[in-house]
This record gives C-alpha cells, sequence and structure tokens, in this order.
C-alpha cells in the first residue's frame, strides 16, 4: 500500500497501467490528473475533503467498486463526468459526500449506490 505525505496534485499517468491495489491519499492532495488511476487493480478509494478536481478517466479502473468523497465541492462539471466508469457523477450530484458502491467488472454501464 502506498501512503505519500506531502502531495497536492497527481500526474497525468502517474499510476496507470501498474499493479496498485490500495492507496491512502493525504488531506492536502487537490487536483487528480488524466488517466492517474487508470487500469490499476483499486477496489476502494477515499477522495479527501481536498480534493478540487477530478480529471477525465483518472479512476477508469475495472475493480474500483467502493468510492468515498469526503466532500460535496469537488468538481463535477466536465471532469468527473469522465472520471469514473458508469452513473457516479450523477449519483454524486444528487447525493453528494459519501460513499458509493457498484459490482465488478465496472465499465460505463455500471450503476452505482450511495450507502
Amino acid at each position: 500500500m502506498l501512503q505519500f505525505h506531502a502531495v497536492v496534485y497527481i500526474m497525468q499517468f502517474a499510476f496507470a497501467g501498474t499493479n496498485l491495489s490500495s492507496i491512502i491519499l493525504p488531506d492536502n492532495v487537490f487536483m487528480i490528473s488524466e488517466k492517474a488511476f487508470e487500469d490499476t487493480n483499486l477496489t476502494t478509494i477515499i477522495l479527501p475533503a481536498s480534493i478540487g478536481e477530478i480529471h477525465e478517466s483518472a479512476f477508469y479502473c475495472t475493480n474500483l467498486t467502493s468510492v468515498t468523497f469526503e466532500s460535496n465541492t469537488i468538481s463535477i462539471g466536465q471532469h468527473l463526468a469522465e472520471a469514473f466508469y458508469g452513473d457516479l457523477r450523477v449519483k454524486y450530484q444528487s447525493g453528494g459526500a459519501g460513499t458509493y458502491t457498484t459490482t465488478a467488472p465496472v465499465d460505463s454501464s455500471s450503476v452505482w449506490t450511495k450507502q
């Protein structure tokens, strides 16, 4: 498991295509760029309240079945619209902060449910 303490920006393709299965994001991360975690083995992610933007395809992971948003203020324009597979953007817009789950394999037709 990776754990960081002084990261504010996760760059494009930072972990894409790796076997990364677990990560703890610090409370000061502000932005997650395009495809940062695409095609990893992540199953769960907790997005701290500091996150302001998540860009396109950042979390296109077929095993990612649990996403926790600790804030209602993440940019949900076109960035979040394409950051995750399925209807997570719509569910987050209407439900706000909390944990959302779906079943694997995750793809564009996946339906997310707030727990």
